[in-house]
């Protein structure tokens, strides 16, 4: 057999079992890691040839193996990104770079006048129309990771040395006594004795989430906070997945030691959690959010938190509420602020 037949017979055997390994569904990857739905199996019409390349692309065999062994080696031999909007940290650490984060870090979109008042205009409405009600209404903003763990970007990142976003919005929603909570101050203080954020997160961690409760329930319930539990767990999460990995991060757990029944996820339209007796509270919320409900739920009889920052009067009205909660992440201020549904009582 001469040498070119060798190659081609080696290069027909590798597609051959590229072919097998789609059939079987060998080392492939998915439309949760990816965040996406994968293309479904071609329909038998004119779309096939199109359908059938989308399916292929998606489903190839090997295909996730083989995009877990580029993120290794760019992530890990070449300390280089798979992905624009992941940015790899020191210490292992992973920073999210899209929706404006990184432009306000380095300060390179500074909010503009226009900006600012367009946002302490919506919470000025949503806070007037709640007084009308006898509501109370509390802001807490969830910082950007990067806003609590300045020291584990990379160094070819410069820290902009003027006021963020953040910043801006916070001394101007004060100025107009709207109760608003920053627990940037309290983060960076307990990062010491736990980890704020995960490494591999956007979120902040359990104990993060626990801490920036403490500051929260002053504000919305005269409750003594609830203590936490120390755990451990491993898990994959979602920056990690960015690049095209499946490495998991060891975490430390925070569970309250009481709580009431939640019912939802992370990533549900809805959470809700009952107990028998207390005040009532609706929280609009991002998946932020999410990790607050566990600590929250021992202290109101209800809470009904819709994932977004919509605010609907109408479902303010159907819930009669004792105080609504507003949870939002620093990010956020780097667009432009939604448009609420005009429904219920005009301003």
């Amino acid at each position: 057999m001469t040498h070119a037949h060798k190659i081609a017979v080696c290069f027909l055997g590798a597609l051959w079992l590229c072919f097998v390994a789609t059939w079987l569904q060998w080392g492939q990857s998915n439309g949760v890691d990816e965040r996406r739905n994968l293309a479904p199996m071609p329909r038998v019409d004119r779309t096939f040839p199109e359908g059938l390349g989308l399916y292929l692309r998606d489903h190839f065999g090997f295909r996730g193996w083989l995009i877990e062994i580029n993120a290794l080696v760019r992530v890990k031999v070449l300390r280089t990104s798979t992905s624009p909007e992941v940015i790899l940290g020191d210490q292992g650490f992973l920073f999210f770079a899209g929706e404006g984060t990184l432009e306000n870090y380095a300060g390179s979109q500074p909010m503009t006048d226009a900006e600012l008042a367009a946002w302490v205009a919506l919470f000025e409405r949503r806070a007037s129309w709640l007084r009308s009600q006898g509501i109370p209404f509390v802001v807490v903003v969830a910082p950007n990771k990067e806003s609590v763990y300045p020291e584990m970007m990379p160094g070819s990142i410069v820290r902009g040395a003027g006021r963020s976003r953040l910043d801006r919005v916070m001394e101007a929603l004060r100025q107009r006594a709207i109760p608003v909570i920053d627990p940037r101050t309290t983060l960076v203080s307990k990062k010491p004795e736990h980890r704020m954020y995960y490494m591999t997160d956007t979120h902040w961690s359990e104990w993060g989430a626990y801490w920036a409760y403490r500051e929260i329930l002053p504000s919305i319930n005269n409750g003594e906070p609830v203590d936490c539990n120390q755990g451990t767990a491993t898990k994959t999460f979602d920056l990690t997945r960015m690049l095209g990995l499946n490495s998991r991060e060891t975490i430390e757990t925070c569970e309250p030691a009481r709580q009431g029944q939640v019912t939802g996820a992370q990533d549900d339209p809805l959470m809700t959690s009952e107990s028998n007796a207390g005040p009532r509270l609706v929280f609009f919320r991002d998946s932020f959010g999410a990790a607050l409900m566990p600590f929250l739920s021992s202290h109101f009889s209800r809470i009904y938190a819709p994932n977004g920052w919509t605010f609907d009067r109408a479902l303010v009205q159907k819930e009669h509420p004792d105080v609504v909660l507003l949870e939002i992440a620093e990010r956020r201020f780097n667009q432009a602020p939604p448009i609420d549904p005009q429904n219920g009582p005009s301003n």
